[in-house]
C-alpha cells in the first residue's frame, strides 16, 4: 500500500528561535500524512521516527523546525511556502473569516489551524455554493482579484421563466448595468434542468427559505412560473454580477453555484470538503494572474488532489470533536473523489485476530431512536463512519444535542438528549451525505410532527429511488414537496394526524420497513405492516430497548401508535458487514487465518457467511453474548486449501448479503462449477449499481459471467489461494462512489499478483476507514 507522505523538500533555513513543541501525532497531522488517530497507528506501529530514533510513545513531541520526523524512512516536515487550497462551499455559509454568532461561516471549514494566514480571494453570497479559492500566498490573491486580470469564471444558475435565444444574445454581447456595460459572456441553456439541478446539488427555494411564509412564496412561484437553468462564464468579479445581469435579462436568479474558477473545477471535491491544489495548478493561477509561471521558491509540494475532511482542527477539552454543521458532510465528499489510489498485494499471509467498527445500520437507529426518545440515552461503540456522522448531524440540525466521546479504539460514544413526545423544535435543512438510510428512516421519524425538513445529498444519494418510501408515508398523512419528488432533494414534513397504516411491502428495503415503523410509533391506531421477503430487523430488536411495544410475528409487523420512547444504552456491536471484506482477504491470501472478535451476528446479515459455507469454504461463527438486543460473537476464516463450490442463492436470501454481494462474486469467480444469485435487482439501486460492480470484479479473476434480467450467473475458473490467476488482473478499477465497491476492489489488490489503482479508494472511509490499518496490523 502506498501513503501519501511528502517527499523530501529542500533543507529549510535555520529558525531564529525554536517554536513550541508539538505532540507527535498532532505535528504529523498538521503535515497531512494522516488524521491525528491514523498516525498514532503509524506511531505503535514502528513506522515513524524522530532523528533517526523510532518513537512509539504517544505522548513523545518534537520541533518541527530542529526534529527529523521520518515516517516509513520519508522526511516529513510542515509546509514552508504558500499554500493555495478549493473549497466547495455549501449554502448558508458566509465568507468570512470571522466567527458569526449564529451563522456558520467559511472559517469553520478550512483547515486554519494548519495553515495559518488562509483567507478568501473573492467571496460566494451566503446562498451561493461553489467553487472559493484561499491561499496564504498575499501576492496570487491581490493579483486574482485585480481587475485588469479577467480570469475565467463559469456559473450555473437556476432562473424565473424559460430563458431564449435573445436573452442569451444579450447576455453574449454585454448588457448595461448600473455600474457600466458588461463584458460579453458565454451563456448557453442547460438542455435537462432537473438533471442539472442534480448534478450541481441545486435545493431550489421552496426546500430552503427560512420561513414558512418565503417557502409558501417560493412554492407557489416554482409552481406558477416556468424556470431554467443558465451556464454562464464570465470573466470579472463585480459585486452580485451574474444575478444583476440575469436580472437585466429579465431571469431573475433563484440559486446559483460557481462551477469552474479559470482551469480549475469541483471534480471528486464535494459540499464542504477542501483539497490543497497541486503545483501545476497554482501555476495556471499564477500565469491566469499576470506572475511568473512558476510558483514561490519554496512552495513546492506534492498533493495527490485528495479532498480534505474539514474536521482537521482539534477537539475542545471535553474530548468532542468539533461538530461545526459542515465539518463531517466535508468528509463525506471522498467517497466521490476520482482520486486513484494504489494497492499492492501482500505476499504475506493475514493473521491475528481484529475488532472491527461499529454496526453501521444499528449505529444509525441507534442515534435515531435515542433522539426520537424522552431523556438522555448514552449509545456506546459509534463507528467513525461518514453515514453515521450523517445521522448524527441530523438530528442535531432538528434539536436533539449530541455529545461524543472518543473511544481509543476509534470510535465514539454518544450522549443523546432527545426531543421526545415533543418532537423536533424546530425546521431544518438536512445534508445526508451518503446515507441512504439517514435520509429514509429520518422521513419516519418526523412523520408524526409538522416539521418541514429539507433533505439533500450527494450525487449518489440523490440518484436512489425515494418514492418506495414516500408513497406509503403519504397514505399516512405526510407531504413532500414537490409532491412529485421521486429523489433527493426534496422537503419533507409530518402530520400531527398521522394515520395508521396497514400495508405489504413489496420491495425488499430494511430501511422502508424501519421508516414505516417508526411512523407507526406515532399514528393514532394500528399499523401492520408485511414483508415479502425476510429484511434486517434491527429495529425491531431496537425498540423494546427503548419501552415500545410491537409484535413481530413472522414477515409481520404490528404496533399501535401513538407511543413516547424512554431513554436507555445501547452497546453497538462490530459490523458483520466490515467483517466480511477480512474474511473474503483471508480466503484469498495463502496460509492467512483471521479472526473477528465481538461481530454482531444479526440472522438477517448473515447471508454471505451461509453461502461461503456452502461453498466449503472454511469459515466458521458462533454467538457468545448478546448487545443491544442482537447477538454478538465471534467470526474465523482461513486460506482456502482447495477450490470453493459454485452454488445456487435464491432470490429471498440476496436482501441478507446487499452490502457482500461483490465479496460474493470474487468467491464465486475462483469457485468450481456456476454460480446463480437470483433476483439481484436490488443491487442496482443501492449507492452504486452493485450489480455491474459484481460482474466486472468476477470478469477480473478470469470467470465467465452473464446477467438474464435480474439474475447473475458467474462460471468460475476453479482456483484455490497461491496459484497462479486464471486471468491478469486489471491495473486500474473504479469505486464508482460506493464503499463497499471499493473495498472489494481493495481486497482484489492486496491479494492479487500486481498492484491495483482504485480511482475513488478514499470513499471506504465512509463505513470502514480502518480497514487497511487492520489489513497491516495482521499482516505484521
Amino acid at each position: 500500500m502506498t501513503s501519501s507522505l511528502l517527499p523530501e523538500p529542500a533543507e529549510p533555513a535555520e529558525p531564529a528561535e525554536r517554536v513550541v513543541p508539538l505532540r507527535l501525532q498532532r505535528f504529523l497531522a498538521r503535515a497531512g500524512v494522516a488524521s491525528r488517530r491514523g498516525s498514532e497507528n503509524l506511531m505503535t506501529a514502528g513506522r515513524v521516527s524522530v532523528n533517526g530514533r523510532v518513537v512509539t510513545e504517544l505522548g513523545s513531541k518534537v520541533d518541527p523546525r530542529v526534529d527529523e520526523v521520518r515516517v516509513d524512512g520519508r522526511v516529513v516536515r510542515l509546509a514552508d511556502g504558500p499554500v493555495t487550497i478549493m473549497l466547495h462551499k455549501p449554502a448558508g455559509v458566509i465568507t468570512t473569516m470571522r466567527e458569526q454568532a449564529g451563522r456558520s461561516c467559511v472559517a469553520e471549514l478550512v483547515p486554519t489551524d494548519r495553515y495559518p494566514g488562509l483567507y478568501p480571494l473573492g467571496r460566494l453570497d451566503a446562498d451561493t455554493t461553489g467553487l472559493l479559492l484561499f491561499s496564504t500566498d498575499g501576492d496570487l490573491g491581490n493579483a486574482l482579484l485585480h481587475p485588469r486580470h479577467h480570469v475565467p469564471k463559469r456559473y450555473v444558475a437556476v432562473v424565473e421563466g424559460m430563458v431564449g435565444q435573445g436573452a442569451l444574445e444579450q447576455l453574449r454581447a454585454g448588457v448595461m448595468l448600473d455600474d457600466g456595460p458588461a463584458m460579453p459572456a458565454l451563456a448557453e441553456v442547460e438542455p435537462d434542468p432537473h438533471r442539472a439541478c442534480r448534478r450541481y446539488g441545486f435545493a431550489l427555494p421552496s426546500a430552503t427559505a427560512p420561513t414558512a411564509a418565503s417557502r409558501r412564496a417560493a412554492r407557489e412561484r416554482e409552481r406558477t412560473h416556468p424556470w431554467s437553468v443558465v451556464s454562464l462564464q464570465i470573466s470579472e468579479g463585480r459585486y452580485h454580477q451574474v444575478k444583476r445581469m440575469m436580472e437585466a435579462v429579465g431571469h431573475p436568479v433563484w440559486a446559483l453555484h460557481r462551477a469552474r474558477f479559470g482551469e480549475l473545477d469541483l471534480s471528486g471535491v464535494e459540499r464542504g470538503m477542501w483539497r490543497e491544489l497541486t503545483d501545476a495548478e497554482v501555476a495556471d493561477l499564477r500565469r491566469a494572474a499576470g506572475l511568473e509561471g512558476a510558483p514561490l521558491e519554496g512552495a513546492s509540494r506534492v498533493s495527490s488532489g485528495s479532498p480534505r475532511r474539514a474536521s482537521a482542527k482539534a477537539g475542545d477539552s471535553t474530548g468532542r470533536k468539533p461538530d461545526a454543521r459542515a465539518a463531517c458532510a466535508a468528509a463525506r465528499g471522498a467517497q466521490q473523489t476520482a482520486t486513484a489510489e494504489t494497492v499492492t498485494p501482500l505476499g504475506a499471509p493475514l493473521r491475528g485476530s481484529v475488532r472491527v467498527p461499529g454496526d453501521k445500520s444499528i449505529a444509525h437507529r441507534a442515534v435515531l431512536l435515542a433522539a426520537m426518545a424522552v431523556g438522555t440515552s448514552l449509545v456506546r461503540g459509534l463507528p467513525d463512519g461518514l453515514d453515521v456522522r450523517s445521522t448524527i448531524d441530523a438530528v442535531r440540525a432538528l434539536g436533539a444535542r449530541v455529545d461524543l466521546r472518543e473511544r481509543p479504539d476509534g470510535g465514539f460514544d454518544a450522549a443523546v438528549r432527545g426531543w421526545g413526545d415533543k418532537g423536533p423544535c424546530r425546521a431544518a435543512h438536512v445534508d445526508c451525505g451518503n446515507s441512504g438510510t439517514t435520509a429514509r428512516l429520518l422521513m419516519g421519524a418526523l412523520a408524526p410532527f409538522p416539521v418541514r425538513c429539507a433533505l439533500v445529498g450527494d450525487p449518489s444519494l440523490s440518484a436512489r429511488p425515494m418514492r418506495r418510501v414516500l408513497d406509503p408515508l403519504a397514505l399516512m398523512g405526510t407531504s413532500a414537496d414537490p409532491p412529485s419528488a421521486t429523489h433527493l432533494p426534496l422537503a419533507f414534513c409530518g402530520t400531527t394526524d398521522l394515520r395508521p397504516l396497514d400495508v405489504r411491502l413489496e420491495v425488499p428495503s430494511a430501511q422502508v420497513k424501519s421508516a414505516l415503523v417508526l411512523a407507526a410509533l406515532g399514528a393514532h391506531g394500528t399499523s401492520c405492516l408485511m414483508q415479502a421477503v425476510p429484511t434486517r430487523d434491527h429495529t425491531e430488536r431496537l425498540l423494546p430497548l427503548f419501552g415500545a411495544e410491537l409484535a413481530c410475528e413472522g414477515e409481520r409487523v404490528r404496533l399501535t401508535g401513538p407511543q413516547v420512547l424512554r431513554a436507555c444504552d445501547v452497546d453497538v456491536p462490530g459490523d458483520v458487514s466490515s467483517a466480511a471484506f477480512l474474511v473474503a482477504a483471508a480466503l484469498r491470501a495463502p496460509g492467512s487465518c483471521v479472526r473477528v472478535e465481538g461481530v454482531g451476528l444479526n440472522p438477517t446479515r448473515l447471508g454471505y457467511l451461509e453461502a461461503l459455507r456452502r461453498m466449503g469454504a472454511p469459515v466458521r461463527w458462533w454467538v457468545a453474548d448478546g448487545e443491544g438486543g442482537e447477538p454478538v460473537g465471534a467470526i474465523e476464516a482461513r486460506a482456502a486449501r482447495e477450490p470453493l463450490r459454485g452454488v445456487r442463492v435464491r432470490s429471498d436470501e440476496v436482501p441478507a448479503l446487499v452490502d457482500e454481494a461483490c465479496l460474493l462474486a470474487l468467491a464465486a469467480a475462483e469457485a468450481s462449477g456456476v454460480t446463480v444469485i437470483e433476483g439481484a435487482g436490488e443491487l442496482r439501486v443501492k449507492e452504486s449499481d452493485r450489480l455491474r460492480a459484481s460482474c466486472d470484479l468476477a470478469r477480473a479473476l478470469g470467470a465467465r459471467v452473464s446477467v438474464s434480467g435480474d439474475d447473475l450467473r458467474i462460471e468460475g475458473t476453479g482456483r484455490i489461494a497461491g496459484e497462479a490467476p486464471c486471468a491478469q488482473p486489471p491495473r486500474r478499477a473504479r469505486a464508482q462512489g460506493d464503499h463497499r465497491v471499493a473495498l472489494a476492489w481493495a481486497v482484489l489488490g492486496l491479494t492479487g499478483s500486481r498492484p491495483l489503482s482504485v480511482e475513488g479508494l478514499a470513499c471506504h472511509a465512509v463505513s470502514y476507514p480502518q480497514f487497511l490499518t487492520h489489513i497491516e496490523r495482521l499482516v505484521s
